[in-house]
């Protein structure tokens, strides 16, 4: 009897301990430092898709010198996303994620590979444009003499020159007049043509790559459009929104492991006195590791809160890239055209006219006596290239061609100083500073979002407050761009207010006369991932991030918006700082310049 009890005893101490271990291996699933892992390759798609839509840009504007930037990305995200395909294991979610995130690759792969061969056709076509000018102008010199005794020929030079210019002007900046422009300078050079037989196969080659042109370089505008609706980034958000479920979910299983675990505890202490030190023991260490668990996750939260604001301002920037290129192509185009016209200028007029007068300068200088037989000749040529230049008015149209190029390079100065100022990562300290000027530049960044609308500054005399200007501008733009898409292309308004509630607060609001926001969606506007825009168009951070911001700064962001009228947003920002930030208080840093 004694034995069977032993046996029975034992028996139920192994049930116990076999049901206890089971409970307690199912607490410990839990992989953190694979999430990180993992989140981390997310990451790195990420900046892989932002340096590859970079590159495809930079190839537009010829910045790289060849094609390796375009295809060098593709492996590279393909071996992430097999990775990730590796770390799934069982998640449909997961799956079905990465499946949508490849097709997206292999869509934008075959974008960029249609984008650089019509690059290539272009820049051939480019080349050999000036090349085919050079020709045809070697030509007509042969065969007319000189420009003051074939007007017409002379009237010829200036339809190629014109459509020189139109050519590269539509390729720096591809719109519907500089092509309606380029199609005109072809009609007027083929006119301008029929009376030179000598010269057709030149210029049937020199309008053959216009019309290639023409018609390349609006199909790779077309291309850049289709990469950039590529939903790359919704695709690599989605991925981790997927993983972050699957952890989420390992993490609500092995708590509901963990309780139960307690209470077989609980049940096990009462059936087992002699057990009572250990499970608690086990208990207590259990505690306390669930307790660095849970540490290491809210440091992984507030980490992954950082590199989520950190990645909407680079989201940010990308949608304000197209804008920025054509803020730089318009005055580079123009600068461009005018270096070449004046060097046009040079090469064909004031180069000979100096030429010829120093010879001129030269015969008179000879001693009496000496044979001066060309003096009357040489005298007539420059005569003659007087009256040509007086006639041009090459001198004054030179002279405008640099000033305008001095202009385009000042803008372009301007352009690219606002764009490093705006995305350098290391303005962190607390400085004391004038909003406005961050209203300002923020505004001047977003110049090509604004073009169609009317903004309103009413600055009235604010103090100024101690924050983070860096993080404020991106309130600032969160919020313009959000109302100037909200305003009608036609009538559009933003008015933007600076004014102080009190001494201790300062007020910015910004007004717009958009379609409003309704009363149902209003309070979820800051939440995070909410967004009222179609798919593809946003992320539904820009509030959510923007409120934290403002929250940090000890401030607050109010909404008043009646639909069909406009919408308020009224930031309020105290002028002391927070205790939370004021050990961060420093020196202002120095903006970025450019000589």
């Amino acid at each position: 009897m004694n034995r069977l009890r032993l046996a029975l005893f034992a028996l139920f101490l192994a049930a116990l301990t076999a049901v206890w271990a089971y409970l307690f291996v199912n607490t410990r699933v839990v992989d953190s430092a694979r999430q990180n892992q993992i989140l981390g390759l997310v990451k790195q798609l990420k900046q892989l898709d932002s340096e590859w839509n970079v590159d495809v840009l930079k190839s537009q504007i010829e910045l790289n010198k060849n094609y390796d930037p375009l295809v060098r990305p593709i492996s590279q995200m393909a071996a992430i996303a097999e990775q990730l395909k590796a770390e799934a294991g069982g998640s449909a979610e997961a799956h079905k994620a990465l499946d949508a995130l490849n097709e997206a690759i292999a869509r934008k792969t075959a974008i960029v590979d249609r984008f650089k061969t019509q690059n290539a056709i272009i820049r051939n076509s480019l080349r050999y444009i000036p090349t085919a000018h050079g020709e045809i102008q070697d030509l007509l010199r042969s065969e007319r003499g000189t420009a003051a005794a074939n007007p017409k020929a002379g009237a010829l030079e200036l339809a190629i020159s014109d459509l020189v210019g139109e050519i590269l002007k539509y390729n720096a900046v591809p719109d519907v007049d500089s092509a309606r422009e380029v199609e005109m300078s072809i009609a007027r050079m083929r006119d301008s043509a029929q009376g030179y037989p000598s010269i057709r196969e030149s210029v049937e080659n020199l309008l053959t790559h216009a019309g290639i042109v023409l018609r390349q370089r609006t199909r790779q505008v077309e291309l850049l459009a289709q990469i950039s609706q590529v939903p790359m980034a919704q695709r690599i958000d989605a991925v981790a929104l997927a993983f972050g479920n699957r952890f989420d979910m390992e993490l609500a299983g092995q708590a509901q492991f963990q309780q139960l675990l307690i209470y077989y505890s609980g049940f096990a202490l009462l059936a087992i006195a002699t057990a009572i030190g250990i499970v608690i023991y086990r208990s207590r260490t259990e505690f306390r590791r669930m307790a660095l668990v849970v540490e290491e996750a809210r440091a992984a939260l507030r980490q992954s809160e950082a590199q989520l604001v950190h990645a909407e301002r680079m989201a940010m920037m990308g949608e304000i890239v197209g804008g920025i290129v054509h803020e730089i192509n318009t005055p580079l185009g123009y600068l461009r055209s005018g270096l070449q016209s004046a060097r046009d200028n040079l090469e064909s007029v004031l180069l000979p006219y100096t030429t010829t007068t120093g010879r001129l300068l030269a015969l008179l200088r000879m001693p009496p006596g000496q044979d001066r037989s060309e003096v009357q000749e040489i005298y007539d040529q420059a005569r003659a290239m007087q009256a040509e230049l007086a006639e041009l008015d090459l001198l004054q149209e030179t002279t405008a061609l640099l000033e305008d190029g001095i202009a385009g390079v000042h803008q372009i100065n301007e352009t690219v100083v606002n764009l490093l100022n705006f995305s350098r990562l290391d303005r962190t300290r607390i400085t004391r500073c004038k909003v406005e000027g961050g209203i300002d530049s923020t505004l001047k960044l977003a110049s090509h979002i604004l073009k169609n609308k009317k903004v309103v500054k009413s600055y009235r005399n604010t103090s100024e407050i101690y924050c983070d200007l860096s993080q404020l501008n991106q309130v600032f733009l969160n919020i313009i761009k959000n109302a100037a898409q909200a305003t009608p292309m036609e009538g559009g308004e933003i008015v933007i207010e600076t004014l102080m509630a009190d001494p201790d607060t300062l007020v910015v609001d910004i007004t717009d006369n958009g379609a409003g926001i309704a009363p149902a969606t209003l309070p979820k506007i800051f939440d995070a991932f909410f967004t009222t825009k179609k798919e593809g168009s946003g992320t539904g951070l820009g509030l959510s991030i923007s409120k934290r911001i403002v929250d940090s700064h000890g401030g607050e962001i109010r909404v008043d918006s009646t639909p069909g009228t406009g919408t308020t947003f009224s930031i309020r920002l105290p002028v002391k700082p927070l205790a939370s930030l004021a050990a961060g208080i420093g020196e202002p840093q120095e903006e970025f310049e450019i000589a």
